[in-house]
């Protein structure tokens, strides 16, 4: 269990601590960000064995390069930069598995099931309109609905200018509104 005083540090605050030899204010990061970063390489990914893969190596590239860090970038950005480097990296290469997101998985025959089947075959149909975003949009889609980071943290993570994460966000609402139309009803 970490100590208290840590959890009340901010991430520079912890990061200044791990560039000093603190390697629990690292453990504190590390249990601050396991989550939304497995989440974010997993919804890029729809993998979760790519997903935990990614998420290791963001840890392990923060670990070898905290050095590196400077305080005048903000340190979420700077580690979802890094998760998302190794995401487009791993998507580029061999690494990466192909997951047919069609395949039904299988449900028990109990009568409680359909209610279950139906909510991941709308998971599934949403997550393939997800999938079939460019991928500019589908980052930024993914960062700001699931990972809930503003559009200046999307723009950072991404290199690109905010009016072009808000131009992204609102042409993938578009497409998905268009692909999802039929799924609704009225």
């Amino acid at each position: 269990m970490l100590n208290s005083a840590y959890a009340g540090k901010n991430d520079d605050e912890l990061m200044e601590s791990f560039q000093q030899g603190d390697a629990v204010a690292f453990e504190a990061l590390y249990h601050r960000y396991k989550t939304p970063i497995f989440s974010f390489a997993y919804r890029y990914t729809n993998n979760t064995n790519d997903a935990e893969d990614i998420a290791q190596q963001t840890f392990l590239k923060l670990f070898q390069a905290h050095s590196q860090y400077k305080k005048l970038s903000n340190f979420k950005s700077w580690l979802y930069a890094i998760a998302r480097n190794l995401a487009v990296d791993m998507k580029k290469s061999a690494w990466s598995r192909k997951v047919d997101i069609n395949t039904p998985e299988t449900d028990d025959a109990s009568k409680n099931a359909r209610p279950e089947w139906e909510k991941k075959e709308i998971a599934a149909i949403v997550q393939a309109a997800v999938n079939a975003l460019s991928e500019d949009q589908r980052e930024v889609f993914i960062l700001s609905k699931y990972q809930d980071l503003s559009y200046n943290e999307i723009a950072e993570i991404c290199g690109c200018s905010t009016d072009a994460v808000k131009q992204r966000i609102f042409r993938s609402h578009q497409i998905l509104k268009e692909k999802l139309a039929r799924f609704v009803e009225v």
